[in-house]
């Protein structure tokens, strides 16, 4: 059904794609493209969209839309589509480890490696017939592209001057190597999330800004629709709580699912 490079673990509902390093140092767009970005890009696919396209689509996953603006209305809408979890296999020391892909990403601002959490199949779109990520090589997204077949599910710059993130040579493989990415449906993950004394966001103990802060809010929201979620707040000041809840209502976190300790608010 496939061409070489993609294939389904039909047992685990996981779709496998070869790829190779090309990238293991500096700044990055992509964590993957299919061609022509590899200066930006830590791996390349060795299959192309539209196969990994239709591989997620048979496994069950549900394709959206990457990230839009509207320039005439000034309005800017998110990627959709369902979450996905990303791994990559790889050998080191003579066996086979399986890692979260956004492990081998540092961010630039806190120069620390780059929290894992699922990607969102956004489905690239179709121009003339053709999936545009097989037109300009867009795979896994680490900025905002229109095209792309995977990408983050907040907002993130494209300018160079605004990229948030680089390869870390220290935990990416070695140039040249050979790897398998996994993709499944992604999974809930445990996080703890707090306000500090003075009002700073933390995600399982590290910083984390307003975007951030409320797109794991929001993600976790998402694989556990029934669920409600606690922050720790406190040791926060109550005009920091409702600074906070006014910031999770407008980034789309539904806040009535949302308890905040140490609140006076139900």
């Amino acid at each position: 059904m496939f061409r070489p490079g993609v294939w389904i673990d039909w047992q685990r509902s996981m779709v496998i794609a070869e790829a190779r390093v090309v990238l293991n140092d500096g700044p990055l767009e992509l964590l993957a493209c299919f061609h022509s970005k590899e200066h930006e890009s830590i791996l390349i696919f060795e299959c192309s969209a539209a196969d990994l396209f239709m591989a997620l689509g048979l496994t069950g996953r549900t394709h959206g839309h990457p990230p839009r603006w509207d320039a005439a209305d000034g309005k800017y809408e998110r990627a959709a589509g369902d979450l996905v979890d990303v791994r990559v296999e790889v050998e080191r020391d003579g066996r086979t480890v399986v890692e979260p892909l956004l492990h081998w990403v540092r961010e630039i601002e806190f120069d620390r490696p780059a929290a894992d959490r699922p990607f969102v199949f956004a489905g690239s779109r179709m121009i003339d017939g053709r999936l545009a990520a097989d037109m300009n090589g867009v795979g896994i997204a680490l900025v905002d592209q229109g095209e792309s077949l995977l990408c983050l599910s907040r907002p993130r710059s494209d300018r160079n001057e605004e990229l948030w993130a680089v390869a870390d040579p220290q935990a990416a493989a070695p140039l040249g190597a050979t790897v398998r990415v996994t993709f499944a449906a992604a999974v809930p993950a445990p996080c703890v999330f707090e306000f500090d004394a003075l009002g700073a966001a933390r995600v399982n103990r590290a910083y984390a800004d307003a975007a951030d802060f409320a797109d794991r809010l929001r993600i976790a929201q998402m694989l556990e629709p029934r669920r409600s979620f606690e922050v720790q707040a406190s040791a926060a000041l109550d005009a920091d709580r409702r600074r906070w809840r006014r910031i999770l209502e407008v980034e789309g976190v539904d806040a009535t699912r949302v308890k905040f300790t140490g609140s006076e608010q139900p």
